[in-house]
Formats: structure tokens, sequence, C-alpha cells
């Protein structure tokens, strides 16, 4: 009986996405999601990192999916889906530029106030799942942390295509691929979770990966992959 009961509840979950899909689309859906917190800090915080509710907790996060990528003081960065700007705080003294995207205006507006004294980092508002504000070859190195869970998966495959135009030979890429067994109760249309084969595939134009390097774990593969 409980194990029909968890089945039951689990449709019943997937179906609600579903129809929030349908009537939503992705863009719409993660916009709703982010955009009210901005006029209450206490949730902004959270919804960004689960557990911090004020700006000095915030801003004391180090931890990031970049460390991994051993950025070097010659980089040129890409940060997809930059939100309000945590990393680049962390970031900027450690490389030559960072120029960071997002899909809400919102977010984009609080994290250039937030970074406004950084005159080696620039953010733009793009339109979600292309990067056409760059030239090719342009990058160094590229990472898009917490951001692929929010999106459908062809999403994800418009912006690896992306990345791998920008980024120069030899530069290295680390994103959060949600798995298959963390998120499938999300119907596609809302989050690309992705089975190991299909991560295998969606970074098939690269060189190289290493999934040992770049902190996979049970809610994500993390590969580090290489133009």
């Amino acid at each position: 009986m409980l194990k029909k009961l968890i089945e039951i509840s689990f449709y019943l979950r997937k179906l609600k996405y579903y129809l929030v899909a349908r009537r939503k689309g992705w863009k719409r859906t993660v916009l709703d999601y982010y955009r009210w917190e901005l006029d209450d800090s206490r949730c902004k915080y959270s919804k960004i990192c689960d557990g911090v509710t004020t700006e000095e907790e915030f801003s004391a996060l180090e931890s990031s999916t970049v460390w991994y990528l051993n950025p070097q003081s010659s980089d040129i960065c890409l940060n997809i889906g930059c939100g309000i700007g945590r990393v680049e705080k962390l970031l900027h003294s450690k490389v030559k530029e960072i120029h960071s995207v997002d899909i809400s205006e919102a977010m984009i507006d609080d994290a250039r106030e937030r970074n406004k004294e950084l005159d080696n980092v620039h953010f733009y508002a793009n339109d979600g799942q292309s990067l056409k504000m760059f030239e090719d070859n342009f990058f160094d190195i590229a990472f898009a942390e917490l951001v692929f869970q929010h999106v459908p998966k062809s999403v994800v495959e418009d912006y690896v295509a992306e990345v791998f135009r920008v980024l120069k030979p030899g530069g290295r890429f680390i994103s959060q691929i949600p798995t298959k067994g963390k998120y499938k109760h999300m119907p596609k249309e809302l989050c690309a979770w992705m089975t190991r084969e299909e991560v295998d595939e969606l970074f098939s134009s690269f060189s190289g990966k290493d999934y040992n390097s770049g902190g996979t774990n049970e809610w994500y593969h993390c590969p580090i992959v290489i133009k």
C-alpha cells in the first residue's frame, strides 16, 4: 500500500510540473521562481543558496564548481547563469576577465550593483540559451553552476554548442547536469536530467571528459570537458 502511494505521489508531482511547463514555458517558470524574491533579501538568498538568509552569509560562501578548473591569472572566464554575482567577487582577483550572463534582467541589475567596483567583471542579460554577444574562441574557461536543473534538455544542448564555439582550443568547461536518479520526477520540459550515456553524447564534440575531478555526485554529473 505504501509503495503504491509513493508511486501515485511521484506521478502527481510530475503531472503538476508538466502542466506548469505547458502553461508557462521554462523561461517564465524560472523567472517567476526568482523574480519576486528580489524584494525580499531573505527569500532571495535562500532560493539561490539553501539555508542562507543574509548578505553576510551569502558573501561568505566560497564554494563553486569553477575552482575545479584551476583558474589562472591569464584566464578569460564565462559564467552561465550568474544570478546576482556571488562567484564574481571571489574569482575576479584570480583571473584576467569575467563575463557573466543570466536570463533575468533583475538579477543582472543586482549583480552589476554588487560588483560595480570590479573593472574586470562584465554582466549581460541574454536569451537563456545562446551566447551571441561573444566571438568564437574567446574564453579560456567556462562554467554553469546550478543552472541546468531549471531548463529543458534542448536548451542545455544549445548552450553546450555555444560554449564549444566560444571556448579557445584547449579551453575547459564544467557544468552540473542533473541526474535521472534525483530529478526524474521533473518533466524534461523544465529540467535537463540525463543518464551518464546522455551526458557522454552531449559532450561528444569535446576532446576529453573527466568525471573524477569535477565533483560528480548523486545529484549532478559534473564532468570537466576540454575543447
